[in-house]
């Protein structure tokens, strides 16, 4: 019904929380919650019980993880204030996971993101309802952003990258393409991302530059709400951690992060950083969701047919290359392609479009990247342990070479510095990856919708 009618939000709100429901509970069942999940776990409970000290309770971390914390655990998430010991990500994702805590344990708490997930979902459909034409191609791309990887991998995890998906995409629609906009709500989605991780802090901001084109009413409204939260962030800030700014937590912590590494977090090494978010084998988009490539195929003809999709496209570059000078742009012990989560919802109208092209090459390339996609996200679904490496492992890679005999994206580079001369061939590598996404904007750019 999805593909001959486009469906309803309720729907695509139904379909996506039953499946994240679903993986929920397998994901509990089957990983750990390893990374910064464990730890904003441990916060839950602390705000439960009335604490905002960070303090990494060994006895909750043994009982997820199944061994005891180690001194980069505490050194790497917890971080000394005036105000006392506090969390490095801020507060408002353990707070909002507290009521699922309490319910049902690590369990609820999941279930809390999946319902975030869902929302953002439903979201993502109506953003597609509002800016593409073609049912059958944006009902794909609706199928693509909420099932496959990226998302459907976060989906079932206590990570805050779905919640940032799900304010960024409901902001943007509410102050560009909803039929009644709400700037008023939409800045005080965006002031809430001060909450949540300076990523999506970036792309709120990006998305209230582009709402002065949307009005002086609009962007007067939006600034104003988002200028209150803001100011909310700051106070909440001073009490927390004695510092009145947002993303307190996050400059404490990267102090702390430089002083165990002896290294800096932001390397501003772009010609590394960038080509490894977007094609990097293990940890990259193109090695867990080629399928977002099909947007090159479609940015040309969206852009042209749609005005409003401009700041979809602007907070997609500047979300990529503020990423790209952050050394730790792999995401940590998590899911390939943690960091473009927030960004994906806006991503799928260009792949809506490059899913519309009716040429033979267009439709050749869009079936090959859905395909390995589809594969890649029932491989991450049935076996979660397996989307979890560190510099030296690439499980998803070996699993494309057990199914399939011969792994179709074992050609793409590794940018993992494990040799000394690892750049050789990577670099050699990523030229036919850019060869090919140049042809693919090349030739949405050149050929109209057919």
């Amino acid at each position: 019904m999805l593909l001959r009618t486009g469906g309803s939000a309720v729907l695509a709100f139904a379909l996506a929380l039953t499946v994240y429901a679903g993986l929920a509970l397998w994901t509990t069942a089957a990983v750990a919650p390893y990374g910064d999940q464990v730890h904003f776990l441990i916060a839950a409970d602390a705000l439960a019980h009335g604490r905002v000290e960070a303090t990494v309770d060994a006895r909750i971390f043994r009982d997820l993880i199944g061994v005891d914390p180690s001194p980069d655990d505490l050194a790497t998430h917890v971080v000394l204030t005036t105000a006392g010991p506090r969390l490095v990500q801020g507060y408002l994702v353990p707070l909002a996971l507290v009521p699922g805590w309490i319910a049902a344990g690590r369990l609820g708490a999941t279930l809390v993101v999946a319902l975030a997930g869902a929302w953002a979902a439903a979201q993502t459909f109506l953003l597609l309802r509002e800016t593409v034409a073609d049912v059958r191609a944006r009902s794909w791309s609706w199928l693509a952003a909420a099932f496959l990887a990226p998302v459907v991998a976060l989906a079932p995890t206590v990570y805050p990258n779905v919640l940032g998906a799900a304010a960024l995409v409901t902001a943007y629609r509410w102050l560009f393409t909803a039929p009644v906009r709400r700037p008023l709500l939409a800045g005080a989605l965006c002031g809430a991302t001060l909450f949540i991780t300076p990523r999506d802090g970036l792309v709120a901001l990006v998305l209230l530059a582009f709402a002065w084109s949307a009005g002086r009413a609009t962007f007067g409204r939006a600034a104003a709400a988002f200028a209150a939260v803001g100011a909310v962030a700051c106070a909440t800030n001073a009490l927390l951690y004695g510092v009145p700014v947002p993303y307190a937590g996050y400059l404490f912590g990267t102090a702390a992060a430089q002083t165990l590494t002896a290294e800096p977090s932001l390397t501003f090494r772009v010609w590394v950083g960038l080509p490894a978010i977007l094609y990097d084998r293990t940890f990259g988009v193109a090695g867990s969701a080629p399928w977002l490539f099909i947007g090159a195929l479609g940015a040309a003809a969206a852009l042209r047919a749609r005005r409003d999709l401009m700041p979809a496209a602007v907070a997609i570059a500047v979300s990529l290359l503020a990423l790209s000078v952050y050394r730790y742009w792999e995401g940590g012990y998590a899911p390939p392609a943690r960091y473009m989560v927030e960004v994906v919802p806006l991503a799928t109208p260009f792949v809506a479009y490059g899913l519309a092209r009716r040429d033979l090459w267009s439709r050749a390339f869009a079936a090959l990247a859905l395909g390995l996609g589809a594969l890649a996200a029932l491989l991450i679904a049935a076996l979660p342990a397996r989307a979890l490496n560190s510099a030296f492992e690439g499980k998803l890679q070996e699993l494309y070479d057990a199914v399939l005999g011969l792994n179709p994206l074992g050609w793409l580079p590794s940018f993992q510095p494990v040799t000394p001369d690892w750049y050789v061939a990577a670099y050699l590598r990523l030229v036919p990856a850019l060869l090919l996404t140049a042809a693919l904007a090349w030739w949405g750019w050149r050929r109209r919708l057919a």
